[in-house]
């Protein structure tokens, strides 16, 4: 095998934690090398359980992985998939109608808004407060409906209609 040579690490400088390749050479290295493929699977195994079952692991608090592993909660069959959803702020950016995508609903902002970027916090899963990035000012805050709810902002689109009523003041004629 030809290629670099590989540098002698100072003692002091800091080597990274658990790193498995450094692991399996130190452990190949003391186990001796495989003559066959059959040998050398049973070596990989025996490395396998002794990584996992054998050699504490600093980033656990030097527990042992199989234990670490053991102790979490398991799903039975037919549990429900335990759902991880991210309830932090998110900064989104408003289209250029006037709303955003927030978990499966839409919500409208404002044309105002559009192209700006806003940021929604969830204080409760229903409850939401959308602030401006900018400023930080309260654009919006409202109670999220059922997915695939439109929460519009209340405001109709489009220019002022005119009245339909006819004009009070009697119109003359060029006739009279």
């Amino acid at each position: 095998m030809g290629g670099r040579a590989e540098k002698d690490q100072h003692p002091l400088a800091p080597r990274r934690a658990a790193d498995p390749t450094r692991t399996f050479k130190d452990f190949y290295a003391d186990h001796g090398p495989a003559t066959t493929i059959d040998e050398l699977q049973a070596l990989c195994d025996r490395f396998r359980w002794h990584y996992n079952h054998q050699r504490p692991h600093q980033s656990l608090d030097q527990q042992l992985p199989a234990e670490v592993y053991q102790a979490l909660p398991k799903v039975a069959p037919g549990d429900p998939r335990p759902r991880r959803r991210k309830t932090g702020p998110r900064v989104l950016i408003v289209s250029p109608q006037g709303s955003v995508h927030y978990r499966k609903r839409k919500i409208g902002i404002g044309m105002h808004w559009k192209g700006q970027q806003v940021t929604v916090i969830e204080t409760t899963p229903e409850h939401v407060v959308v602030l401006d990035r900018a400023t930080g000012a309260v654009l919006r805050e409202l109670i999220l409906g059922p997915v695939g709810t439109d929460h519009s902002n209340g405001r109709k689109r489009g220019r002022p209609r005119k009245d339909a009523q006819p004009p009070t003041t009697p119109l003359l004629s060029a006739m009279s």
